[in-house]
């Protein structure tokens, strides 16, 4: 199987494209999976049937087969940023940030409306998965996952790319008082939209875009990367649009000594992504 059997966005155009074509955003589709979990969900702790799961998470690795070793996390919506070197590769390690620079390894996150940061730096040898929701926003996780990469792993803040991808819009997430007013505590009010009819929306890219620039990534180096997850209901899982019951969706960025060919993407347009 190609890896063209599963629909995936990428960074295809623009200044991103070359130092980020190690990040895949998969969707939904090209699985095996049924019901709210149709068809590619990759999480094991959404209640969809484990064989399942398992053969979705088969096809992935057809599909990619350059990639020598998938290392995951223990999403627990906080700010730790774990370093992966060859002594510490194990697997659910609970965090939502990953470093690591060891080649041909993928690192993965799952999201169903919460935010997946791919980066990268050093041309690539040096990347990061990061998962934020608006507890992880509101305690700058991406922000972390900046300080790990420049103290330990030696690179500026100047030559880090991050590309943002599919995840709930301000267009769709609706959020109470508890939530703006953390936003507001945490210098992110500006990602904050409120409606004639009073209610607020957050927009979650955005806020993770400001994280960014205050640890000194230039905004040119970030990208979005498709679309609103609750809007696009055929493309991605949506846990506030299917009220819990969804599966998660992958996404991982490649750390290689020389840029992977993974190939072009397909869904939506950087230009489609704008209007979000």
């Amino acid at each position: 199987m190609s890896a063209d059997a599963i629909p995936s966005w990428r960074v295809s155009q623009g200044p991103c494209a070359t130092p980020l074509s190690g990040a895949v955003f998969l969707g939904r589709r090209g699985g095996v999976s049924c019901g709210p979990f149709a068809s590619l969900n990759l999480s094991f702790a959404v209640g969809d049937e484990r064989d399942a799961v398992e053969r979705n998470w088969a096809l992935v690795r057809e599909s990619f087969p350059r990639i020598r070793q998938w290392i995951h996390m223990r999403q627990v919506h906080g700010v730790a940023v774990c370093l992966v070197d060859t002594h510490s590769i194990e697997p659910a390690t609970p965090c939502d940030g990953l470093v690591t620079s060891i080649p041909g390894v993928a690192l993965c996150v799952l999201t169903a409306d919460c935010v997946p940061a791919l980066v990268a730096a050093s041309g690539g040898k040096v990347v990061a998965a990061v998962h934020a929701g608006w507890r992880g926003t509101v305690g700058r996780v991406l922000a972390e996952a900046v300080r790990v990469m420049v103290t330990r792993c030696q690179v500026s803040p100047a030559e880090i790319w991050v590309a943002l991808g599919p995840s709930i819009g301000p267009c769709c997430y609706e959020v109470g008082e508890d939530v703006v007013r953390a936003m507001e505590r945490a210098g992110l009010g500006a990602a904050v939209r409120c409606a004639e009819d009073g209610r607020r929306f957050v927009d979650l890219r955005c806020a993770n875009r400001l994280i960014l620039q205050e640890a000194g990534v230039p905004s040119a180096h970030i990208v979005d990367v498709g679309a609103c997850t609750s809007c696009f209901a055929n493309d991605f899982y949506s846990h506030r649009r299917q009220k819990g019951m969804a599966g998660r969706q992958l996404s991982f960025i490649v750390c290689s000594q020389e840029a992977l060919q993974l190939g072009p993407g397909s869904g939506y347009s950087q230009a489609e992504n704008r209007r979000l």
